[in-house]
């Protein structure tokens, strides 16, 4: 999907000690917005409509981070069967953000070590009736690997 943003060196800096390159990107494709209802809920999938940095590890090129955000507001229809009553025709998503930062997890038995996400922020402001604001913030650790086995049968 590289073809659907446009990449640019932002400069260098250090991420916890750790020498990194900075690439800023921006979608340049704005590919139909795909919306889906479940209920009351709404999932909103703007692909080319964002922009933001990642940070590489200079060394290992390990993906270190990645910000992204949505370049403009984005204002969609809510169908007649999922509208509540007096409720808004329409939403506006005014602020979609999120963050992910990674780190190299070690593993024992094999030894294998694997870039994982450690942290996930989202910030998401929707505006209909009222304004909701959603902040959501996941710390992974303690991270497992489950390993298994399969076997074919004729």
């Amino acid at each position: 999907r590289l073809s659907e943003s446009q990449f640019s060196v932002a400069g260098s800096t250090r991420v916890n000690g750790r020498a990194a390159v900075m690439l800023d990107y921006r979608g340049v494709a704005s590919l139909p917005a795909d919306i889906a209802w479940t209920e009351d809920c709404v999932t909103v999938n703007l692909p080319g409509r964002s922009r933001g940095r990642v940070w590489v590890d200079a060394e290992t090129y390990d993906v270190m981070r990645i910000d992204d955000r949505l370049t403009g507001q984005f204002e969609f229809e809510v169908p007649r069967e999922y509208a509540r009553r007096g409720g808004a025709r329409s939403m506006i998503i005014e602020r979609a953000e999120s963050s992910i930062r990674y780190a190299r997890i070690e593993f024992d038995e094999p030894r294998e070590s694997i870039v994982l996400p450690v942290s996930i922020d989202t910030v998401t402001v929707i505006r209909s009736t009222s304004m909701q604001r959603v902040r959501i913030t996941h710390r992974l650790r303690n991270h497992r690997r489950f390993l298994t086995q399969g076997r074919l049968l004729d």
